[in-house]
């Protein structure tokens, strides 16, 4: 549930910006320097974040990163409309969510023991760009002989 909540706020405030961005002076820069900043925080952040994330652990990084994110949110509330101010505040959101990113990876309990497996990746045959799948595992176990 907490995650289909921080998923949802996270769709509603990227929305907020695209529109920020693309009802401004300079839209198609705006909305252009919104994908592009978010690039360039998570190519640049990810892997000092994620370094950080191991440092101080996974439950400090994520409530540092929801922490970063309402900060983000806070500020860009007080900025004016303007492609520069888009162009700031994705990459910054982009940037603490990279503190976000690898704590909630890090809190998935573990559900399978170690060992290998075969995965078997089913997928209908729909004539469409994207269609859903069914991965199934299968534990490889050793057979004595």
């Amino acid at each position: 549930m907490n995650r289909a909540l921080s998923q949802s706020g996270q769709a509603v405030f990227l929305a907020a910006l695209m529109v920020r961005a693309g009802t401004s002076d300079g839209a198609a820069i705006g909305l252009s320097g919104i994908f592009v900043a978010m690039m360039a925080a998570t190519a640049l952040c990810s892997l000092p974040c994620g370094a950080i994330t191991d440092r101080i652990g996974a439950p400090r990084s994520l409530w540092a990163g929801i922490l970063g994110r309402a900060i983000v949110i806070a500020v860009a509330m007080t900025l004016p409309a303007s492609p520069a101010a888009s162009f700031v505040i994705a990459f910054a959101y982009s940037a603490v969510s990279q503190l976000l990113s690898p704590a909630e990876l890090a809190l998935v309990p573990a559900q399978l023991e170690d060992g290998p497996y075969l995965l078997d990746l089913q997928v209908p045959a729909f004539a469409a760009d994207a269609a859903p799948s069914r991965p199934v595992l299968y534990r490889l176990t050793e057979q004595s002989a």
